[in-house]
């Protein structure tokens, strides 16, 4: 029996943002990439922003295929920034850039940059919108809150007071930049400062109104031999961290205490379910494993299911949307864990597949499957599989976003792509 597989728990995943907005790298703390956003088709091309170089990644990108897995698309397990992702608030589109070192905010309507921040080093991670600022983290070192109107700065910190500069790919960095951009949950930002496992890292909670690091829920913890990169994610009680090739980090969200890893996961792909299971990938290319995999960090393991040779999922609910080989599926989780229980064939549970090339990114906006691969853009009818739109584009489409009733795409190319509807 083929042992590649993908383990996902049976959840509903909470929306933490307006149906209008997508302030956070994919929606929300969980990221989740599901939102309730309605796309009204047909839609038509609005404006394309061009960066005048592709995004300048922090690691190398991985093989272009597997022979031994039959593996196409491959993904690196520290691919976090391959493109400009995009987070849209009150009619604003938001984005770091790795190429000028600069967080941008244009209109969302016709593209027209409204303002410019320009910082120390490459901004990989997409800025997080709330309450009238924009967070993001630099590989300067700093974690930066600005008005969101204007791009005025209002506060940024650093967990050490360094000025040494180190170089990398062509730019000069911190030894600890900030590579896991700042997640906002309640009242504090939350942030990593990290970059090699034999150097110390740092992992800080701050008041998001000032930066200050004093106060309830604030906190400063130093570890060593870690990496800290990629988005963070959050639970009500839990912080979890993502490290590339090694497995996902917990901390106690309200004390900074570390909780353990996750064993048996890595990348930097994480998707937090609502009772709290991580599904985290690519797993190392050389793996006879699935690119991807769920673990609960629990020792009860309640009702989860197995995907055979899965290599993309994107979860809502009792919805699962998977890519398996040359095939995207949407099943119904509950049916086709009863159908692995009871050892019968699962397609029963199936909704709709269908022949389909490898995804880079995938999205649910309202009742639409919104699926980027390379040089196009898909919508699907989520409940039928049924193509409703689609577009030409130049790139592969890792990122993906749904806000004020547009799509968002961005390429490997440093293209930025706003469709709207049409008239």
């Amino acid at each position: 029996m083929n042992r590649r597989h993908i383990r996902i728990g049976l959840c509903l995943l909470p929306l933490l943002a307006a149906a209008d907005d997508w302030p956070t790298y994919r929606h929300d703390n969980r990221r989740s990439a599901v939102s309730p956003e309605s796309l009204r088709q047909p839609l038509q091309e609005d404006w394309v922003y061009r960066a005048p170089r592709p995004p300048q990644t922090a690691w190398a990108g991985p093989a272009r295929w597997d022979a031994f897995s039959g593996n196409e698309g491959l993904q690196s397990m520290r691919n976090f920034d391959p493109v400009f992702f995009v987070t849209v608030q009150d009619s604003q589109v938001f984005f770091g850039s790795s190429v000028d070192h600069a967080v941008h905010a244009r209109d969302v309507r016709t593209g027209k940059e409204n303002w410019v921040f320009f910082t120390g080093g490459p901004v990989r991670l997409p800025p997080t919108c709330a309450n009238g600022k924009v967070y993001f983290g630099s590989d300067d070192g700093y974690a930066y809150c600005v008005n969101a109107d204007k791009g005025t700065l209002i506060w940024k910190t650093q967990p050490l007071k360094e000025t040494r500069m180190i170089p990398s790919n062509g730019a000069l960095i911190s030894r600890r930049p900030c590579r896991t951009g700042v997640l906002i949950q309640g009242t504090h930002a939350y942030f990593g400062a990290s970059l090699l496992p034999w150097q110390s890292s740092f992992l800080c909670a701050v008041d998001a109104k000032t930066g200050s690091n004093q106060g309830p829920g604030c906190f400063k913890t130093q570890a060593s031999e870690v990496t800290f990169q990629g988005a963070l994610l959050a639970s009500s009680s839990t912080l979890y961290v993502p490290q590339g090739r090694s497995a996902p980090l917990r901390y106690d969200l309200h004390t900074g205490a570390n909780r353990g890893s996750i064993s048996g996961m890595g990348g930097v792909f994480c998707v937090l379910t609502a009772d709290d299971q991580i599904l985290a990938g690519p797993q190392n290319q050389k793996s006879r494993e699935s690119l991807l995999r769920i673990g609960i960090g629990k020792k009860n393991d309640p009702g989860l299911v197995t995907f055979p040779r899965a290599e993309r999922v994107l979860l809502a609910g009792e919805q699962a949307y998977i890519h398996q080989r040359d095939e995207l599926v949407a099943l119904h989780v509950e049916s086709y864990r009863k159908c692995l229980a009871a050892k019968s064939d699962p397609s029963p549970s199936y909704r709709w597949r269908k022949k389909h090339p490898v995804p880079m990114g995938y999205i649910l906006a309202g009742d639409h499957l919104v699926v980027g691969t390379e040089n196009r853009v898909t919508l699907y009818r989520s409940a039928t599989g049924e193509v409703t739109w689609e577009a030409d584009i130049q790139g592969r489409a890792y990122g993906l976003a749904a806000a004020s009733g547009r799509l968002f795409v961005s390429t490997d190319r440093g293209h930025i792509y706003c469709f709207g509807p049409r008239g």
